[in-house]
């Protein structure tokens, strides 16, 4: 889900389960013969219709015990063992419903559907390479399929996704170019190709092919969703708002409705805030709080960072601790040494302090619930300081370490982009750039990389650019 602020983005994702309603249910004649031996004539069509509609009601593990108890009536039966499968499946217990399959399989040699479900069970397992000769056992024994084009492209798709974990992104988008030449009527083919587009940063593109999406299917929100956030990354914020608003409306009743009603306020306040010219060499006029620059005091130089250890906090890696030095040494790079820096093993007497959470209610400075990490600073004014500039006494920097949408530790990338742009208020960053490629972007987007830009480098200089360069401290904690 695309945030305001900074968050990790959702890697392209397919689920491509098939549930027992769409798949064909059948067996061999020795299998059907030897139901009928030990059960009443019908009872096992009527074992499977009741096991369908436990499954589309969404009780997948009420169907399998259910299922399980049918299988010692019928245990020559290969479609009860499918829908078992089927079960765990739609359980997202992915290695028992494989187990399933090849059980149904082993029973009826030819069973394209158990098949076609196990290269599935494999792809949402995210064991790509595992589903890919089934996918090629399925074409090959269902030649005239009439789904062989999806078929097709679910495999190209699978094979994408792979490419996007790897951050492959470019042979994602080759791939997704591919499936949708092979089916073009597909909605979500359209869709995961926009995913590609979006991680490369072809926007433009991307908003593109969300709306072929949703030419194919009106009601698709999650194109919705994602056009109001390719315009968030734009900086378009009044057309993000409208996007957001068709979501809301598209969807009512949902679950994330707060959050977007959050970012639909902060887009509507930063759209108020951010006049300044993208392309310009630096972004001094949208750094301002209130009216006013903020800098640390001379006299404090180096400054004084505490770095919390995260041990308390489930999950912490040292690689977050490591991302959070390792973007200090980017900004005092940045301000060309006029900022430098030295780590102490006590929060007291430190002028930053930078502590973890995995809780995102405890990084909420204004009441969202959109931020992926919060800078408190406090500041003072100087009686012959230049007008309209005050001082930073200390800053308070707070990270959460989990992902909002997954709830999965963030990853290294991530934690550095919001270690960047979290230590960039803390240095008097205190607003945000309107360009898409600046690590103090308002807004989430995949064309920040965790590095400074160009113009991030060169407003921090411009901000200090009195200060004269400092000699080599030593970092360790003193």
């Amino acid at each position: 889900m695309r945030r305001l602020y900074y968050h990790s983005f959702l890697s392209l994702h397919i689920s491509l389960s098939v549930t027992s309603a769409a798949a064909v249910l059948m067996d061999g004649p020795h299998a059907s013969a030897q139901g009928q031996q030990q059960g009443q004539p019908g009872q096992l069509d009527q074992i499977l219709d009741t096991s369908v509609q436990m499954l589309r009601s969404g009780r997948s593990m009420e169907a399998v015990a259910y299922l399980q108890r049918a299988s010692l009536q019928y245990p020559q039966s290969a479609t009860i063992r499918f829908q078992i499968g089927n079960g765990y499946s739609d359980a997202k217990n992915y290695p028992a419903a494989i187990a399933e399959y090849s059980e149904a399989l082993r029973l009826q040699p030819k069973f394209p559907a158990a098949v076609l479900n196990t290269a599935y069970a494999y792809v949402n397992a995210g064991q790509y390479e595992l589903s890919m000769p089934w996918f090629d056992r399925y074409l090959r024994e269902s030649p005239g399929a009439s789904n062989t084009a999806d078929v097709k492209s679910q495999m190209l798709t699978a094979q994408a996704t792979k490419a996007a974990k790897a951050k492959r992104f470019f042979d994602a988008k080759k791939l997704m170019e591919q499936a949708c030449q092979i089916n073009p009527t597909s909605h979500t083919v359209h869709f995961k190709l926009a995913r590609a587009c979006d991680e490369l940063g072809d926007t433009q593109r991307a908003i593109s092919e969300y709306q072929t999406a949703l030419r194919l299917k009106p009601d698709y929100t999650p194109a919705i969703f994602n056009i109001a956030g390719c315009y968030q990354t734009m900086g378009r914020t009044d057309d993000a708002v409208v996007w957001f608003q068709k979501y809301l409306v598209a969807d009512p009743t949902a679950t994330d409705r707060p959050t977007v009603e959050n970012m639909i306020n902060k887009l509507r306040e930063k759209g108020s805030q951010l006049n300044a010219d993208p392309h310009t060499v630096d972004y001094m006029e949208s750094i301002r709080e209130a009216g006013k620059y903020y800098r640390w005091p001379l006299e404090k130089l180096p400054l004084k960072v505490f770095v919390d250890s995260g041990a308390s906090v489930p999950n912490f890696k040292e690689a977050y601790r490591n991302g959070f030095l390792e973007a200090l040494s980017s900004w005092s790079l940045a301000s060309q040494n006029r900022l430098t820096f030295m780590l102490v093993t006590t929060p007291q007497g430190a002028d930053i302090t930078c502590d973890w959470t995995n809780n995102p209610y405890e990084v909420r400075q204004t009441g969202s619930d959109v931020e992926q990490g919060v800078c408190f600073m406090q500041s003072f004014t100087r009686r012959h300081s230049r007008e309209g500039d005050d001082f930073i006494a200390n800053a308070k920097l707070r990270i959460c370490t989990i992902d909002r949408e997954t709830e999965k530790p963030l990853g290294d990338e991530d934690m550095k982009k919001t270690c960047l742009h979290e230590l960039g208020h803390a240095l008097g960053l205190r607003g945000h750039s309107s360009n898409n490629h600046d690590i103090m972007f308002y807004s989430v987007s995949p064309t920040v990389w965790p590095v400074l830009s160009k113009r991030d480098k060169a407003t921090l200089v411009r901000l200090y650019e009195t200060y004269p360069a400092q000699g080599a401290v030593n970092p360790a904690p003193q």
